[in-house]
């Protein structure tokens, strides 16, 4: 029976050149790329890409240039090269080192199974006893121990540095990667070992987490034990969580929960979610990060337009969630503000607004439609983004209508043979008219509205828009009408106070000849 060499197999996919010792490298036949980030040793018949981050074995590089399972790879080389594999040569331990990795922890009781129970108390409030769960911590002398027998195993000792369970450091001496480090393994939908992913103890300037080399935006942790809980308690309900001891703090109260390790949720991941469950509650941190989570995934499931599972966002306060659950009990889960993903959108980007020190209610609500008009631009084919326009209406209480007059205009403008000039002068504004406005604007958006409020509340024009407008910054009127929306965006405001100053000036002088002339008419 063959064995497959894996510098033959990579070597139909992409041009190879040698480095010595059984190493090659060239050009990645498993993403676009243009300096070669390719790298295999036959010797050891590994195979790791620094560009996409992939590597394993030469079957495992089949199944993913191919993009056909590992359990077909030995008849596709059969079908197509005529190669004569023993179906028993791939074996489990060839293609899952970390298996083998954590199996000598065991065998060797490296695992400091007591400093993990007082840890997990201390952190959650509990232990979890959940099944397919569980947790190493190794101290200083097992650490060494480990790295003793790593280094009598050179094929599973290679492995795992492309992994990054070990490395050589600066010194040229082999270190532990989860060293200090309370960890656990990631496991596929067939329950193989594919991932280690570790947190550090403390909390202080080291990288919290650290985990090996996967394909992390294809994986959500714990996604099998959230689905078990799930049918058992007959829901397709799921919280998402950031890191791994919220989402264990849930599961450990019957509560399906997966962790994405970070703030970004990948399209790959939200696809997992849409396949198990119908709700899904997504649980950020309350800083600046889960912020931004909230704002980038939400506008992900929104431009998808993914209609087929329920989003809500629960908003946190400082504690994180295996902390609130620890201190107030459960309940204080289901007391947290939950807001659909439309209305946790709209208060994220608020958030950011206020917090770059805008306040003005009239300038946030430009300044928001601003930000959300390329999603708002495809409310006639994305059911989300009409929800989204929706509420927009709703919250800001602009009628729906003059929304989507702006919008489609909007659109229109990019067109060559949109006229800007045109268009505002079909709607018989006269120069004083504009000058007013532009002055109105500056007032508006620099605060300095009462200082002039008295010349704009006499300033009255024949064009009733042009009243309105002014009506409505002076808080006469709560709504525009469409028109005067759209004369109102397309307007800018004056470039500063001098400006201001020199309307107000000339209004004033004018108004003053025309009393003089009307004086001298009625002295006859």
């Amino acid at each position: 029976m063959a064995k497959l060499s894996i510098y033959e197999i990579a070597s139909k996919y992409t041009s190879l050149k040698p480095r010595g010792n059984g190493a090659y490298y060239g050009l990645c036949p498993l993403h676009n790329e243009d300096t070669p980030s390719f790298h295999i040793n036959d010797n050891l018949g590994v195979f790791y890409c620094h560009g996409c981050k992939k590597g394993g074995n030469v079957y495992q590089f089949i199944s993913y240039v191919e993009g056909i399972p590992l359990s077909e790879v030995n008849k596709f080389v059969r079908d197509k090269w005529g190669y004569n594999v023993d179906d028993s040569f791939y074996k489990a331990k060839e293609d899952y080192p970390l298996e083998d990795f954590i199996s000598i922890i065991e065998k060797n009781n490296f695992n400091d199974d007591k400093f993990v129970k007082n840890f997990l108390l201390q952190r959650l409030g509990q232990i979890p006893n959940i099944e397919g769960i569980k947790f190493y911590y190794l101290n200083d002398e097992s650490e060494q121990n480990l790295l003793k027998i790593l280094k009598k195993d050179s094929i599973l000792l290679e492995k795992l540095k492309t992994l990054s369970v070990v490395y050589i450091s600066d010194t040229d001496s082999l270190r532990f990667s989860f060293s200090g480090r309370i960890f656990t393994e990631l496991k596929n939908s067939y329950g193989r070992t594919i991932a280690i992913i570790g947190r550090h103890i403390s909390d202080g300037k080291v990288p919290k987490y650290h985990m090996t080399r996967f394909p992390k935006k294809e994986y959500l942790v714990f996604l099998n034990q959230a689905i078990k809980i799930a049918n058992l308690n007959k829901e397709k309900r799921v919280f998402v969580t950031e890191g791994i001891f919220d989402s264990l703090q849930l599961l450990a109260n019957n509560i399906p929960a997966v962790a994405i390790l970070g703030s970004y949720i990948s399209t790959e991941q939200m696809d997992k979610l849409n396949q198990n469950f119908s709700s899904v509650y997504f649980i950020f941190d309350g800083d600046e990060a889960g912020y931004n989570a909230i704002e980038t995934t939400a506008k992900n499931i929104i431009e998808t337009n993914r209609p087929s599972f329920s989003s809500y966002f629960v908003f946190l306060g400082d504690k994180d969630v295996d902390e609130l659950i620890r201190d107030e009990g459960i309940e204080a889960l289901y007391n947290l503000k939950t807001r659909s993903v439309y209305d946790a959108l709209i208060d994220v980007s608020l958030k950011k607004l206020i917090g770059l020190g805008i306040k003005r209610k009239e300038i946030l609500r430009e300044e928001l439609f601003i930000k959300f008009i390329n999603i708002f631009k495809m409310y006639k084919e994305n059911a989300h983004a009409y929800n989204l326009l929706v509420r927009f209406s709703e919250r800001s209480q602009i009628p729906l209508e003059t929304l989507i007059f702006r919008i489609d205009l909007e659109k229109k403008k990019d067109s060559a043979s949109f006229s800007k000039e045109n268009y505002i002068k079909d709607f018989f504004l006269s120069i004083s008219d504009k000058q007013v406005l532009r002055a109105l604007l500056y007032c508006v958006k620099n605060g300095c509205l009462d200082k002039y409020r008295s010349f704009f509340d006499r300033y009255r024009s024949e064009n009733l828009y042009v009243n309105e407008i002014i009506d409505f910054y002076l808080e006469k009127k709560r709504e525009l009408t469409e028109t005067s929306y759209s004369i109102l965006v397309e307007l800018k405001e004056a470039s500063s106070e001098e400006y201001v100053e020199n309307v107000v000036k000339r209004k004033e002088a004018n108004e003053k000849l025309s009393f003089a002339a009307k004086k001298l008419l009625f002295s006859r």
